[in-house]
């Protein structure tokens, strides 16, 4: 699902998925990509997401039966999660108010080994938009900021 911006909250859908691919290429056909050392280790990535994951433990029957029963706690527990994560002080790099940027949130129950694991992904794109004006989020403060306080993310090329 959309989280943000608030004109695409709801369901993320194949095509709505198709238009914000495009979006990033319009920037990227406009100005360079943003290249960034990582964690100043000398490997440079051409950031296109980061992926802020938050796992929930317990029981898989359990968690199916709250799933069921109050599914929306686990939604509301991953906002608070990652409000712990990203918090004011990230928010300052990212250079437009959070209602910019262009955030994605799916559910996921398996791990690739087909193991139980429930979590949620929470897709932070390079890209800020501000109704029809497209413009890179300032990753490279962002990303220095996470990597500083130890958080967990992936970075997705």
């Amino acid at each position: 699902m959309f989280l943000f911006p608030n004109s695409k909250r709801g369901e993320a859908t194949p095509e709505a998925i198709q238009e914000l691919f495009a979006d990033l290429q319009k920037v990227r056909d406009r100005q360079p990509p943003t290249i960034v050392d990582f964690a100043e280790t000398g490997i440079y990535v051409d950031v296109g997401l980061i992926d802020i994951p938050v796992f929930f433990q317990g029981d898989e029957s359990d968690i199916f039966y709250l799933m069921k029963t109050n599914g929306q706690v686990f939604f509301q527990e991953n906002l608070k999660q990652l409000d712990l994560v990203l918090g004011e002080k990230c928010l300052k790099y990212m250079s437009t108010r959070s209602e910019r940027i262009v955030t994605i949130m799916a559910l996921q129950c398996y791990a690739p080994d087909r193991t139980f694991q429930l979590k949620y992904h929470n897709v932070i794109f390079n890209l800020t938009k501000n109704g029809s004006e497209l413009s890179y989020l300032n990753v490279r403060l962002f990303l220095s900021e996470l990597a500083r306080d130890g958080r967990i993310l992936s970075l997705v090329g």
